[in-house]
Parts: C-alpha cells; sequence; structure tokens
C-alpha cells in the first residue's frame, strides 16, 4: 500500500524549492515508514494522506526512534521529521523543531563514533563485496548476455533488455561511481544541450552524444551548490560500451524500465542495482551508496585509518605542545 503523500510533498518542495526528487522520495519513504509505526500498520489509517500530525507527539515518536537498528537510521528518520515539521505553515512549532533538532544532536555522537570507527555497520557486513568480487559480478552477467548472443539479436526481449541493461549501469558506476544520478538522464546532441534554456539544464542531468564520443554532465545532484557543475569526459572504453547499448536503447535515455520507453526514476536504479547483485551476488544487497562505499574503500586500501591518523596527530601535538592546525603552520616543504 502506497500511502498518499503528495500534499506534504508539494509543502517540502515549496519551503525548499531546491530539494533533489530523491531526497524528497528519501524522507516521504521514512516518515511513511514512521507513520506506519505510530498507527501500528493499521491499514485504514495507511489509506489516509500522510500528514505531519502525529510528528507532534514527541514523547511516542522519540519512543519509535528508541527502536531503530543504528544511531545513522535514527538520525536520517530524524533528518525527515525536521525536514517535515519545518515545511509546515498553519501549525508550525518551533519548540518543538528545537526539541528534535536537541535530540538530533545527542544522535549524532553515535553517528559520529561509528562514522570515526570506519567499521562495517550491521547492514553493511552483511551485504559487503570486496570490490574484485563486485568486478567479478560484471563478467557473470557479460557471459550470459555472450551466451545469449544479445548484443546481436534484432530484439530482445523485456529480461533480455533488463539483463543488458544491468551489465552498462554497473560498468558506467564502476567507472563513474555516482549517487542516482543517472536517472531521467537524457541524450541529447552537443547542439540540443546548447538550446536548453538556463532552467532546463539545472533541471536536469545530460549525456551528451557527439558521435561515438560522450560527455556526461552533472548539473543536478546533492553537492551542486557547494562543488558546482560537473563535467565527465567519458572513457573510450566505456563510450564503445555506450555506443552499443543505444543500438539496443533508442529511447532518448540514458536508462530506462525494462519497457524500453520510459526514464528510469532514482527508486529504479536502487532497485536495478540491488537486483544485479541479488542475482549475481547470492542475494546481496548493495545500492549505488555502498558502491561507492566499497570502491572508496578500495581506493584507500594503502592509507592510514582515521584512527591511525588521529593517532599520529596526539603524538606529534604532545611531542610540540602544539595543536595539530598549528603543527602543520610550523611546518615548512623543502625542495629535495
Amino acid at each position: 500500500m502506497k500511502q498518499p503523500s503528495e500534499k506534504l510533498r508539494q509543502k517540502i518542495k515549496k519551503k525548499r524549492p531546491d530539494i533533489t526528487d530523491s531526497s524528497l522520495h528519501t524522507y516521504i519513504t521514512s516518515l511513511r515508514m514512521l507513520y506506519s509505526q505510530y498507527v501500528d500498520g493499521d491499514e485504514s489509517k495507511l489509506e489516509k494522506p500522510l500528514k505531519t500530525k502525529f510528528l507532534h507527539n514527541f514523547e511516542s515518536i522519540k519512543k519509535l526512534l528508541e527502536l531503530c537498528r543504528t544511531p545513522n537510521t535514527c538520525k536520517n528518520r530524524l533528518t525527515s521529521i525536521l525536514v517535515a515539521l519545518d515545511a509546515e505553515t498553519k501549525n508550525r512549532d518551533q519548540k518543538l523543531i528545537d526539541k528534535y533538532q536537541a535530540y538530533l544532536k545527542d544522535i549524532m555522537v553515535g553517528v559520529n563514533k561509528q562514522i570515526e570507527s570506519q567499521e562495517l555497520t550491521r547492514k553493511e557486513s552483511t551485504n559487503w563485496l570486496d570490490f574484485n568480487d563486485v568486478k567479478d559480478v560484471t563478467n557473470k552477467i557479460l557471459e550470459k548476455i555472450n551466451k545469449n548472443d544479445l548484443w546481436k539479436k534484432s530484439k530482445l526481449s523485456k529480461s533480455e533488455y533488463g539483463l543488458v541493461q544491468k551489465y552498462v549501469l554497473l560498468r558506467f558506476y564502476l567507472s563513474y561511481p555516482m549517487r542516482n544520478n543517472v536517472a531521467d538522464t537524457k541524450v541529447v546532441s552537443p547542439a540540443e544541450y546548447k538550446g536548453l534554456d538556463d532552467d532546463e539544464r539545472k533541471g536536469g542531468n545530460y549525456l551528451i552524444r557527439d558521435g561515438k564520443t560522450f560527455i556526461f554532465k552533472l548539473n543536478k545532484f546533492k553537492n551542486v551548490k557547494r562543488i558546482g557543475v560537473k563535467s565527465y569526459d567519458i572513457n573510450p572504453e566505456i563510450s564503445k560500451l555506450l555506443t552499443k547499448w543505444f543500438r539496443i536503447n533508442n529511447s532518448g535515455f540514458m536508462f530506462t524500465l525494462n519497457d524500453g520507453r520510459t526514464a528510469l526514476s532514482a527508486n529504479g536504479v536502487t532497485k536495478v542495482m540491488n537486483s544485479i547483485f541479488s542475482e549475481f551476488a547470492d542475494g546481496k544487497k548493495i545500492s549505488t551508496s555502498m558502491l561507492r562505499h566499497i570502491q572508496i574503500s578500495d581506493d584507500l586500501k594503502d592509507e592510514p585509518t582515521l584512527a591511525e591518523k588521529k593517532a599520529k596527530a596526539e603524538k606529534t601535538e604532545q611531542k610540540y605542545q602544539h595543536s595539530s592546525s598549528m603543527n602543520q603552520t610550523y611546518r615548512r616543504i623543502t625542495e629535495d
């Protein structure tokens, strides 16, 4: 059952016009799950539109939050609550918001402790793969594609189309480990991209195709305000793969549902990614977020851990009676 939430979505969107669709979806999903707990799964109540009134019962909500399996889950729930309460117009209660913010501050102690430890969470422990094992998954998919000669078939079934797409999607992410940013991405020519107005450019991400070369324009993503628009010149290996893919997928979108026409949403990207590892890695559940953790961990495997860096910094502080930042100002770099 999908609880109606359009009015609440619009309120949040009005308060936060720059919010991404994926973030909005995450907040609404979190609030739905919390409300389901609040009404103890009463289906008659879950049929009604999702409202923020239940969040005003702070003590009851706090008891539910205490049931969260990890501090990070609790943090995500609280963030969703604060976003929803901040969007209220008639019943906005700043004192209530302050209470939730204070609770979030307490929860963040546990979250930061987990981050600093760099240890796998319970969910990660269950689903983690080494990066080499992830690459093995791509080989398994490719073997199945080649065995059935899918690259050369004139017409693919929905399941065959979906299999090829899984391979292309995962290969793309291994080279360009983004979040769910390929969602709703249109494939356009350089002239078409140049002809877009500012709002159209800011409103989406685009794969610019010029013959057999590609540029990915990342205009709409989580940190765009902080680091600005990003442009990726797609490497020759992935460009060759995309060229093959667009002989099959002529929808005008980078990735689609298995109907080959409808653009893949952010939620759709998560579902496809999960299905890849569920099928080819013994039921593992890996999203684009966890895949990024796996890749970053592999990239940094030879570097000191946060704990090791902290220990070294503390040892240097003790030796020179300075803070780490002050020690850096004393440091001089000389030519060899």
